[in-house]
């Protein structure tokens, strides 16, 4: 009699004593020892365990899955369908099917696909490896068929088993066990056949999950390997398996590590994390998304990790080889084989957005085919995708078409070539889209992000005006002696030296204010999106993130998530920031994080330091992140070199090791590149006007900093050279010469004392509380609480709201929201503010600003006496 486990047991206080299913259960436990008896033979040989240990662990398991349930518990009906499950789901690997050939053809009828016609085996501990392998990858149908087969013959192992499961279950038994592996998770119906109550799907994903679970070291035997030959290929995953350890520190949080002695870490912790933690991450994200459905959302930890560890046992010689094998090859396949490489780039695109994909596309001739399947709510998708490394041809699309089924009911056909104009005039006729694979990219995964920065960049010109800046890097030096610099002409090509650069993951670069880091940053990541979308297998996505528009963000995911949604507003399906930590793994993506010292103000050191490590998290081997910070932001040069040279740790990361990070200096700008600019933006007087500056050493000292430029232009419109002594008057002359000319551009129903008051004290709302834009909705709000006693009524608001939104000098972006067009504007109000009411103003400051028809403005400020 079957001896359920403790695990099974503490499932079986759901069922009621006595009950029918019990019975059940206890035959079919009795059953699939017989079929794992330790005496019998092995159809599949040299893999790991699959028998009732194996079960007892995933009953295990799933007790812990359980544990983060926030919903309502299993019925005893769900109950009994998972325990089935754990006993069910693997007996396909023991099925002799060349002495049961009925078991084989019914697995067929339900869709199993083998590769050989025939099989040839002697008998059961004798099938060739390829026919092992065949069995192994049908598994989940010919445990199922078994299960048929069973059912109406007498002689058969599992009969009285099979015919005690109720007889309304068994349809739902079966897509379970179907489901365990290969075929996406969402393809299992969600509730019951007659059951509409009980969830099917969510007990189909706990089995799924618990034996995904079922890889750390108590599965193997390490002793078995070094004592028996077994072959490399599957004794590399054993090995593996025996250096992982899997735990839950939360319920809801699970730890996937695997320890390596430290001669093996340092030439395969990077192999082992791609092959095989970050693949266990990627391909149950989708399980996890059904579990969190049903209200169990586990994660997976980020530190999940590939350890060094002293104590670990070296790996053997015939080990490592496999290793080293698994690290090139794939990719210098992909290299030499654009339809491989083609294929997997969709592959990981398609997962990255949430949808299911089976573990490798299938070769067919010159085509890479694989099912996607994307479950949102109550509605599923699966969508047949090919992929081909030439044109597409009309004949492709006829063919996919003519393939589509009921359940996979639309076709992509994608490939990295242009479209023609014959293709895309059938396609009218199909269920069929075609797609290069920049425009898939673009369409399906990327779309909003590139519109709002292509119309970023070309608002402001940034193509047409932009001037490349200088830039050197300070070498460490020996007792604080000061090393000769590394100086470049060129930012950019600095930059697209370090990106090809294998052991630099995170650059820094640090200016004065107004040294040109933002336009550097938006020009750099339109650049780069261009290059990404003439070649997106080989190039990075470059994801330009604004720090001050997301001050609040307390964490790097808080910071992703915030950019990805709000303002970005990709409709990506799921945890944005578990996308965005695919990507970045894979190596897809370039960071640019512009405005290091404007993500949080009014902090001591060690706060900044934190902010910088928690900003760190964001680079793993495959990373690459450009982070622009001002350089006044650190009180001397050594700290900004430690800080963002990753040499000072954070408090809550102690034993983090730091990521290669580099540091690079902004020149200020040259004559030639201030001319430059100039006649980018006079065109026709620009060699005039350059000229101009440029003689007197003043204004060339100010022109050095792209900032001051355009200011430096409007203000030389406004008066003569030599009343710009300083920045300060460059700013009054340039705001004022920009306020008059909305003034009188346009109709205003506020005076230029109105505009200055409302610009003085949202610059000062702005930079006290560190948010330096402020949303359309939100400004009437702050109208009334300036000038209440002039609203008289509801018109009166509106054309205020009018008036001040753009007749100053806000400029607005896509999502509606108003900011200077930089910070520096915003600190010469602020200035303006404080020195008015302390009654300091000099003269030129206080006469300068006018009302409409030159009458003098009578500054809207109280001093403060006795100060």
């Amino acid at each position: 009699m079957a001896e359920f486990g403790n695990a099974e047991l503490r499932h079986l206080k759901r069922i009621p004593k006595g009950d029918q299913l019990h019975t059940s259960l206890r035959l079919l436990r009795e059953a699939v020892e017989k079929i794992w008896d330790a005496e019998a033979p092995r159809i599949i040989q040299g893999f790991t365990d699959h028998g009732i240990r194996h079960y007892e662990r995933l009953a295990q398991y799933s007790l812990e899955i359980l544990n983060a349930n926030q919903g309502k518990a299993l019925n005893k009906h769900e109950t009994y369908l998972l325990l089935a499950g754990i006993y069910i789901h693997d007996i396909g690997m023991q099925c002799d099917i060349v002495r049961f050939p009925a078991i084989k053809y019914r697995a067929i009828e339900l869709g199993a696909k083998f590769e050989k016609a025939e099989f040839t085996a002697d008998n059961a501990n004798s099938y060739p490896l390829d026919e092992q392998r065949d069995i192994r990858k049908t598994h989940h149908y010919l445990s199922i068929a078994w299960l048929d087969v069973a059912r109406k013959d007498p002689s058969n192992i599992l009969h009285t088993a099979a015919l005690s499961i109720p007889v309304d279950l068994v349809p739902d038994l079966k897509d379970i066990c179907k489901h365990h592996t290969k075929l996406p998770i969402t393809g299992c119906p969600v509730t019951f056949m007659l059951d509409s109550r009980s969830r099917k799907l969510f007990v189909a994903a706990i089995l799924r999950f618990a034996d995904e679970l079922d890889v750390q070291n108590n599965r193997v035997n390490i002793e078995t390997v070094k004592m028996f030959a077994l072959s490399p290929e599957n004794s590399v995953f054993w090995w593996l398996h025996h250096l992982t350890r899997i735990n839950f520190p939360t319920p809801s949080l699970l730890n996937v590590s695997l320890t390596l002695h430290p001669d093996d870490y340092n030439e395969f912790s990077k192999t082992v994390h791609d092959i095989y933690i970050n693949e266990f991450r990627t391909k149950n994200l989708p399980v996890l998304s059904v579990l969190a459905q049903n209200c169990v959302p586990i994660v997976m930890d980020a530190e999940s990790k590939v350890i060094r560890f002293d104590e670990t046992e070296k790996l053997p010689e015939e080990v490592k080889a496999i290793l080293r094998g698994m690290a090139t090859p794939q990719k210098s396949r992909e290299l030499i084989d654009p339809l491989l490489n083609l294929a997997n780039e969709i592959r990981l695109w398609l997962r990255a957005i949430r949808y299911e994909v089976g573990e490798a596309p299938e070769i067919i001739g010159d085509v890479a085919e694989m099912v996607a399947t994307l479950e949102t709510g109550t509605i599923k998708q699966s969508i047949l995708v090919r992929c081909v490394a030439r044109a597409i041809a009309v004949d492709d699309v006829r063919l996919l078409d003519k393939a589509l089924t009921r359940k996979v009911n639309q076709g992509w056909l994608i490939s990295d070539r242009t479209i023609s104009t014959d293709v895309r005039r059938v396609l009218g006729a199909t269920d069929v889209l075609a797609f290069r694979l920049s425009e898939f990219l673009e369409l399906r995964v990327w779309g909003p992000y590139i519109d709002a920065l292509t119309a970023l960049v070309h608002k402001a010109r940034i193509p047409e005006l932009y001037v490349d800046l200088g830039c050197y890097r300070q070498p460490s030096s020996r007792n604080d002696e000061i090393a000769k610099r590394e100086s470049y002409q060129s930012l950019n090509d600095a930059i697209d030296e370090w990106l090809l650069a294998r052991d630099k993951m995170h650059v820094s670069i640090l200016g004065e204010f107004g040294s040109g880091k933002t336009w550097f940053c938006r020009n750099y990541a339109y650049r780069q999106l261009l290059r990404y979308l003439k070649n997106p297998a080989t190039e990075r996505f470059p994801l330009l993130i604004t720090l001050r528009n997301f001050t609040k963000a307390s964490t790097a995911k808080e910071l992703i998530t915030n950019a990805i949604v709000d303002q970005y507003q990709l409709s990506f399906v799921g945890d944005p920031f578990d996308i965005f930590n695919e990507l970045n793994r894979r190596g897809k993506i370039l960071l640019i994080l512009d405005g290091f010292d404007e993500m949080a103000r009014k902090v001591d050191k060690q706060t900044m330091v934190d902010n910088f490590w928690e900003l760190a998290k964001l680079v793993e081997d495959n990373s690459k992140v450009v982070l622009t910070s001002r350089t006044e932001y650190f009180r001397w040069a050594k700290e900004a070199e430690t800080v963002l040279g990753g040499e000072e740790l954070g408090r809550r990361i102690p034993a983090l090791q730091p990521p290669k990070f580099d540091v690079l200096y902004l020149e200020p700008f040259t004559d030639e590149q201030i001319r430059s600019v100039i006649k980018g933006r006079l065109r026709d007087n620009g060699d005039a006007v350059a000229a101009r500056l440029l003689q007197d050493s003043n204004l060339r000292a100010m022109a050095r900093k792209p900032v001051l430029v355009e200011l430096l232009l409007a203000a030389v419109e406004e008066v003569k050279a030599d009343l710009l002594t300083d920045q300060a008057a460059v700013y009054l002359y340039a705001t004022n010469k920009l306020l008059l000319r909305n003034i009188t551009e346009h109709r205003t129903f506020t005076t230029t004392a109105d505009k200055l008051l409302f610009l003085c004290e949202l610059a000062w709302q702005m930079i006290q509380s560190g948010e330096l834009r402020i949303h359309y909705q939100d400004i009437p709000g702050r109208i009334r609480q300036h000038f209440a006693e002039k609203i008289k009524g509801a018109n009166d608001l509106d054309h205020w709201d009018y008036d001040l939104r753009n007749q100053t000098l806000l400029r607005p972006d896509l999502q509606g929201y108003y900011e200077f067009s930089h910070k520096s504007i915003a600190e010469y109000f602020v200035a303006f503010k404080f020195i008015s009411e302390l009654g300091l103003l000099a003269p030129p400051f206080s006469i300068t600003y006018v009302e409409e028809g030159e009458a003098r403005c009578d500054l809207p400020f109280q001093v403060l006496h006795g100060i």
